[in-house]
């Protein structure tokens, strides 16, 4: 048991490529995603605190320095330091402290899941009737979620459950949340701090070149006007289920191209096919 525990915790662990990390994750075949009707998603394995345990003592402190501490230069400077350390800590220890903490009985495997949200047009960000510390209006989230996006969970954690059963490899518990009504995402605080779609809020300018589908056209310049351009994961018609930074970069330099070339011209930007 302890030597298949090991090799499960190495292969789905962060792996080092020159000066990035990396980690496998599993992912639904396009054919079982057309099958199923559901979105992208992906999920690794990782050792968690049994149900009733608590969160490891630095993962506490990084929550609470991230979140408790002042948005001010200072107290980012606290939460970016605690973040630096947990990874140096991880990376020293690699998979050998959860692989005791399961041995022990301290704690077992789980799935981490990430998918995909369908784009909701129920869902809005509008502007509240509180103020921050500048007398800025603060914003508000109304986040609406549709079946879909539970069942695209559901899917692939019983897709990996067949397969795992049909090897002799173990067995997995699917979470009770899955299968409950309404349908609607949570997360296990002892694993992670946020829901599964994570803290990334996209398509509020969604872009499209029909105005009538989109707020900006392909290269984030909003319809209607000619010197008005948005940058920025609001532009996605899709959110994807991995992280959105590598592509808001992409979209960047690629609209930030474009201006320069039409400036170099002494052209006038004006609207164009993506």
């Amino acid at each position: 048991v302890g030597a298949r525990l090991w090799s499960v915790l190495t292969a789905f662990g962060k792996h080092g490529f020159g000066n990035s990390q990396f980690a496998p994750l599993l992912t639904p075949s396009p054919a079982l995603q057309q099958k199923l009707g559901i979105l992208n998603s992906g999920l690794g394995i990782a050792a968690r605190p049994k149900a009733g345990g608590r969160r490891p003592l630095m993962k506490e402190v990084y929550l609470y320095a991230k979140h408790r501490a002042s948005p001010t230069k200072a107290g980012r400077g606290v939460w970016k330091t605690t973040r630096r350390f947990g990874r140096r800590l991880k990376r020293f220890t690699g998979p050998i402290k959860p692989w005791w903490a399961c041995t022990s009985g301290r704690s077992e495997l789980a799935l981490v899941l990430r998918a995909e949200q369908a784009p909701n047009p129920d869902s809005r960000v509008t502007l509240g009737d509180s103020v921050d510390a500048t007398g800025m209006p603060r914003v508000r989230l109304d986040w609406r979620l549709k079946d879909q996006d539970v069942e695209t969970a559901s899917a692939l954690v019983d897709a990996v459950a067949r397969h795992v059963a049909s090897r002799g490899l173990g067995r997995i518990e699917p979470a009770q949340w899955l299968s409950e009504r309404p349908r609607q995402w949570t997360f296990d605080d002892l694993i992670s701090d946020h829901p599964i779609g994570g803290y990334h809020h996209m398509g509020t300018t969604r872009m499209a070149e029909d105005p009538r589908k989109g707020v900006t056209d392909g290269y984030g310049r909003v319809h209607g006007l000619d010197n008005l351009y948005v940058v920025g994961s609001s532009l996605f018609p899709t959110g994807g289920w991995a992280n959105p930074t590598l592509t808001i970069l992409a979209l960047s330099l690629r609209t930030a191209e474009r201006l320069l070339s039409q400036l170099k011209t002494k052209a006038p930007i004006r609207p164009g096919k993506a």
